[in-house]
């Protein structure tokens, strides 16, 4: 409860248009809607979370989003032009057992068939109905390239899959142009499957498992929310999309590349059978692949950003500055604390000859420069914020972190603290004892004085 909430931590700029498209998010907290959340609101697009908990999504999106629990909040004359439709329970955990497979078939068919209910009910249907599905669908697949075409399976995986895209093809019935965006294997910085990956790699615990030759179709998370943003604009998409790279590659080829971005050994093999007697029918997602290929989007002339693995965990996992150092910025720091005012006057002495496109700003004297992003005068005493060349903006620890990297003399300390565990405790630490205390510290200052 003390820490700042997220879009205060990590700012979401907010753009407006006059043709701006009102955009309908089930699963809008989840690790995928809340990236696109922030995409959509970049391109000044107006946007309505339905979720199961209100407080979860204020921490997240605070005031640039609207918030409803229930779709009976809609208005029947409420123009809603896209449905985004990313709700279900999570298919990696627990054991497929038949409570919970009931449970993850009914988390996305009854959302659905609600979201077509509210269609129904609308004077003006959505002309766009996006749903997210898997490549599950498929089913168990050997070595050759699978497209949109391939038929699914008799299997729990596939049959979820065809439930839920089965219920979300009705909406064409209301007019709506329907795209199933069947995702694989998604890959960021934080959340989805690569931390999880990650892991026991960094401890030099990294396995192959199974015979290592079995597909990974696999997708980088700026390239799936342009896949997102690539269905909703473009008026010939429709139907099925696969959401992969062009370039899948074997689980032993993903794993030592792994192990080669992280610079660490990988030596250890698990059998495929101690892994199906352990997680059963589950197991299949984890030592049966599939070789699925983007046949749709690249004959519509989608360009994946990150079309190799390499390519794409070295952006993700590898040892370079968070921000491109030599990109201008601007910092932000409260202005009426003396520690703050005083360890960065120091810093724009170090920076005035040799970064004199780092810009020293006192916030509380230009509170309305975050005003895009929903940030008021209280919020900007309590943290550092740094802004780029490319308004990308950081705060707090990562931001103080990007400004050493960009400062003569303290790249040393930006690497010690971009160590993986050096950095989750300094930003904790940061958030829960060093800001709120100075800022209650210069407020009561402020207020003596």
């Amino acid at each position: 409860m003390t820490r700042p909430a997220e879009w205060v931590r990590d700012p979401i700029e907010v753009r407006t248009r006059s043709d701006a498209r009102t955009v309908l998010v089930t699963g809008g907290t989840g690790f995928i809607g809340g990236h696109l959340i922030r995409r959509l609101l970049l391109r000044g697009e107006r946007v309505i979370v339905l979720t199961r908990d209100a407080d979860r999504a204020l921490d997240r999106f605070g005031p640039h989003v609207r918030i409803i629990t229930a779709l009976k909040e809609i208005p029947n004359d409420e123009r809603i032009e896209v449905i985004v439709n990313l709700a279900g329970a999570p298919i990696l955990g627990f054991p497929w057992t038949k409570a919970r497979r009931e449970k993850l078939i009914n988390s996305r068919v009854s959302t659905t068939r609600a979201l077509l209910d509210l269609c129904g009910r609308l004077l003006n249907p959505p002309r766009v109905f996006i749903t997210a599905s898997a490549i599950g669908y498929y089913g168990l697949g050997g070595g050759d390239p699978i497209d949109e075409s391939a038929n699914p399976q008799p299997i729990f995986q596939s049959q979820l899959c065809q439930e839920w895209e089965a219920a979300a093809a009705a909406a064409e019935g209301f007019g709506s142009r329907v795209v199933r965006i069947r995702i694989g294997l998604v890959l960021a910085r934080s959340g989805g499957a690569l931390p999880q990956l990650a892991r026991p790699v960094r401890f030099g615990l990294g396995a192959v498992l199974g015979s290592g030759k079995q597909w990974v179709s696999w997708i980088h998370i700026a390239d799936l929310i342009r896949l997102f943003e690539f269905a909703l604009d473009t008026p010939t998409c429709r139907g099925a999309v696969n959401a992969v790279s062009p370039a899948a590659a074997t689980h032993a080829q993903m794993q030592h590349l792994l192990a080669k971005t992280l610079h660490r050994p990988l030596w250890m093999h698990i059998p495929a059978i101690f892994i199906r007697a352990a997680l059963g029918e589950m197991s299949q997602l984890l030592v049966d692949g599939q070789r699925v290929v983007p046949s749709r989007a690249l004959a519509a002339g989608f360009v994946f950003k990150f079309p190799n693995l390499g390519g794409a965990l070295e952006h993700l996992l590898g040892r370079r500055p968070p921000v491109t150092t030599d990109a201008a910025a601007a910092i932000y720091y409260n202005g009426e604390c003396p520690i703050c005012r005083t360890e960065m006057e120091h810093y724009a002495d170090l920076c005035a000859i040799s970064r004199p496109d780092l810009r020293f700003v006192d916030s509380t004297k230009q509170p309305n420069e975050f005003a895009s992003c929903g940030l008021r005068r209280e919020h900007l005493e309590r943290r550092v914020y740094v802004r780029d060349g490319e308004d990308r903006i950081l705060s707090g620890m990562p931001a103080i972190i990007a400004l050493w990297w960009r400062m003569p003399g303290y790249v040393w300390l930006a690497r010690t603290f971009s160590l993986p565990l050096v950095r989750q405790a300094s930003v904790g630490l940061y958030d829960h004892v060093i800001a709120p205390s100075l800022a209650r510290w210069a407020r009561a200052r402020a207020l003596k004085s």
